[in-house]
């Protein structure tokens, strides 16, 4: 899917499927941003994926009270020292002066939520875009609508895959932008892959909780014809796992380690 800079061989055959952003390579890509140094999921996060040249950022977005995406991968900012407040009952203003940094260092006291639209334009066009959907039960529908038309006024399209752990949003988002691709989070992989795979959109990947992939599902899921991703790589046992099963992108919250593990692994 993304762009390579970690040009190593993969530790068993892949069948990779046909797309410009498919190659026979380990791709690392920062979660949230990188969130190893930054607040996750802020801007801060997206400047320290690109200087530590991670392949992909991966990020979160939600809607706001006034239907705009916003970047964020909670319900609400409590884990950040913030109000109980769900963020689909805040407006993006408000979203975006709430502090979502300090809790990691007063250096980045004040970082707010941004629009998706202001990350857009802030990520260099060389980094490609790992874009989950976080849909509400009452919000899926314009919360796909917008991102999806979000991508195409920043000609973004080709250079985003778009995530989900539901099967539905990323349907929506074929029918409005056949040019997606499009990736399903799982935890755990099911268990008859074959069949379960017939009833999804059409998937250039699925992303397997790193806890609970195992080798033999990613040779099933790669003899099905999707790539395999990992989520999310916090220990080198992690990285050792992913190398093992063939993941053709690692997500990681410290895109900088990951690379240089997956080099070790290599050497």
């Amino acid at each position: 899917m993304i762009g390579v800079t970690t040009h190593v061989l993969a530790a068993r055959t892949v069948r990779h499927t046909v797309s410009d952003m498919s190659a026979p390579a380990i791709r690392i890509v920062a979660h949230r941003g990188d969130s190893a140094h930054a607040p996750e999921n802020t801007l801060p996060a997206l400047a320290a994926a690109v200087r530590a040249k991670a392949d992909a950022v991966e990020f979160d977005v939600r809607l706001s009270r006034d239907g705009i995406p916003v970047v964020g991968h909670d319900a609400n900012l409590m884990r950040f020292g913030g109000s109980r407040k769900a963020v689909a009952q805040q407006t993006a203003k408000e979203l975006a002066a709430a502090d979502v940094g300090t809790w990691l260092h007063r250096r980045f006291a004040g970082v707010g939520l941004p629009s998706l639209d202001q990350w857009l334009q802030t990520a260099p066009k060389k980094i490609k875009l790992c874009l989950e959907l976080k849909p509400t039960r009452s919000d899926c529908e314009c919360l796909v609508r917008t991102t999806v038309r979000m991508l195409q006024r920043h000609r973004a399209i080709e250079r985003t895959a778009l995530l989900c752990f539901q099967a539905n949003p990323l349907r929506l988002a074929h029918r409005l932008e056949p040019r997606l691709r499009l990736v399903r989070n799982v935890e755990p992989v099911p268990r008859h892959i074959t069949r379960w795979l017939r009833g999804q959109p059409p998937l250039i990947a699925v992303d397997a909780d790193i806890n609970r992939l195992t080798p033999a599902q990613a040779d099933r899921l790669r003899e099905s014809g999707v790539e395999v991703w990992c989520w999310t790589c916090t220990t080198s046992a992690h990285v050792r796992q992913a190398v093992a099963c063939g993941c053709t992108a690692i997500i990681a919250n410290d895109p900088t380690w990951a690379r240089r593990l997956v080099a070790k692994a290599y050497a």
